[in-house]
């Protein structure tokens, strides 16, 4: 255990900020006469978590005993733990995007729409408010930095007027379906956690595969302990009716009360989050809730 808070301790934030401003980027330049570019104000990089420490072979050396502990004793066997992607550019767009959502879900939403047919799709932001547009172009000028986004052009008003095409590839589209949401919410849990690492007992498991005590294969987005309390974090993007009865019963047999086992959606009204919460003895929240979610948690064990 003393080894264990040893390595906690040296968990450190990093934080990337930076001031300014951007211009809009842009594609195919010399066949598009008309385009013109817009300054907009760029709001400070996000906060980036260090990575966990590991061994040489990458193992995650973190303690883990007490999650495996609980696992166990519930007759649920944990096969594996797939190996953190972590990715420092993917990590800041994963952040942009969590803690700027309701700015941006409009680009996204038409993203998502044409990510499996790489159709290319146009954004009238004529009358959006000067944060929308600051921050949809600064999150399409990121997709387009890693070639997430195949073509971006932005016209300045009167048209107001971006055009984007989204990348086919296995990676850009995995990101972009969801991934960038579980990023989001690990990430600001260990930022969270960072600060506290010599006043609590902490570990977590992203992307656990399991053995369910039925004998079904499942995936856990996250899986986490502070002191001897356990919670477990889900992350959907889409299509969340198939799979919360599911998430309710798994949480029962984990023995988790509603105040443990969350469902991060995005998109989903409020009322129509406190209707689930009821209904599956969840806690059902919106991206906007992730930190301040985290930061109640943590705050109740200090």
């Amino acid at each position: 255990m003393e080894e264990a808070k040893d390595i906690y301790r040296q968990l450190r934030v990093t934080i990337q900020s930076s001031h300014g401003s951007e211009i809009c980027p842009t594609a195919n330049q010399d066949s598009q006469n008309e385009q013109v570019t817009q300054v907009i104000g760029e709001a400070p990089d996000p906060e980036t978590p260090d990575e966990v420490l590991r061994d040489k072979d990458g193992t995650a050396i973190v303690d883990i005993s007490k999650i495996e502990s609980l696992l166990n004793s519930k007759n649920i066997r944990m096969k594996n733990i797939a190996a953190e992607e972590k990715e420092e550019k993917l990590d800041q767009i994963a952040a942009f995007m969590g803690s700027r959502y309701s700015f941006i879900k409009r680009f996204y939403g038409m993203v998502k729409s044409n990510m499996n047919s790489g159709s290319s799709f146009s954004l009238n932001l004529r009358d959006e408010p000067p944060q929308v547009i600051g921050s949809t172009c600064q999150f399409a000028k990121n997709l387009y930095s890693i070639a997430f986004l195949e073509e971006y052009r932005y016209f300045k008003a009167p048209r107001c007027l971006l055009v984007a095409r989204p990348s086919r590839s296995p990676r850009a589209l995995n990101f972009l379906a969801g991934n960038w949401l579980e990023r989001y919410v690990r990430d600001t849990l260990i930022r969270l956690v960072a600060a506290h690492t010599e006043k609590i007992s902490f570990s977590y498991v992203a992307n656990a595969q399991v053995t369910l005590s039925n004998g079904a294969d499942f995936e856990m987005d996250l899986l986490f302990h502070i002191n001897d309390q356990f919670y477990w974090v889900e992350s959907k993007t889409g299509e969340y009716q198939d799979k919360i009865q599911k998430y309710s019963r798994i949480a029962h047999e984990l023995g988790l009360q509603g105040s443990q086992a969350f469902i991060v959606l995005t998109d989903v009204s409020q009322d129509t989050r406190s209707s689930l919460s009821s209904l599956y003895h969840l806690s059902v929240i919106g991206v906007d809730e992730v930190e301040s979610t985290f930061d109640g948690i943590l705050k109740s064990h200090l």
